[in-house]
């Protein structure tokens, strides 16, 4: 799995994918810790 930093109006945010389709958005807590924010397909960049 690969996750990436994410841009612009969500820069505090990473991101990785599933498989093809879909994506996870989540946000670091801590060094340890990271919430899932939102989950889809490339629409869960729009929110």
């Amino acid at each position: 799995m690969k996750t990436h930093k994410l841009k612009e109006l969500l820069n505090d945010r990473y991101s990785f994918s599933v498989n093809h389709t879909y994506r996870i958005v989540f946000q670091y807590l801590s060094k340890e810790e990271a919430v899932l924010l939102c989950i889809g397909d490339h629409d869960v960049y729009k929110n």
